[in-house]
């Protein structure tokens, strides 16, 4: 386990468990994830389209499905890294494979309006990459955009 140390207020050192960081920022990018998921299937359900629901096609059924199970095995990793700190790195590396990739989904279910300033999901896509950058030094949005 690496423990670094942070200046903080006037030179005073904080001791900082990277482990305990990387799991608190997937648990984040989890919640980032859980919400915009909650917010595809609503929409799916209530949005009409020749005479029913999206939700209904099977296009949106797999897309929605796909996400639902990405962040279930986010989830599953994070609670077992919260007891194991050997599953830590793993915790942090799904989550910051499998979030961002839920969230330009719900976009996608959402069509365009998913990116207005009506919904919130653009929020929760720039707050996971920014999470993303901070304990992995970069992010490439293009490669999650041609893994759609």
């Amino acid at each position: 386990m690496k423990i670094n140390e942070v200046k903080h207020n006037a030179g005073e050192n904080v001791q900082v468990n990277n482990a305990e960081i990387s799991i608190l920022f997937a648990s984040q990018m989890l919640g980032h994830g859980q919400e915009v998921l909650n917010m595809a299937v609503k929409y799916s359900k209530e949005r009409i389209a020749f005479g029913k629901p999206i939700g209904s096609y099977q296009a949106i059924k797999h897309r929605v499905v796909n996400d639902a199970v990405d962040v279930e095995l986010v989830r599953s990793i994070i609670l077992e890294a919260s007891d194991n700190i050997k599953y830590v790195w793993l915790a942090k590396e799904l989550a910051n494979k499998k979030i961002p990739k839920v969230i330009l989904s719900g976009i996608q279910v959402h069509g365009g309006i998913g990116f207005t300033d009506d919904m919130d999901i653009h929020l929760h896509l720039k707050r996971s990459l920014t999470l993303s950058k901070i304990y992995n030094g970069k992010v490439d949005i293009s490669e999650f955009l041609q893994s759609l």
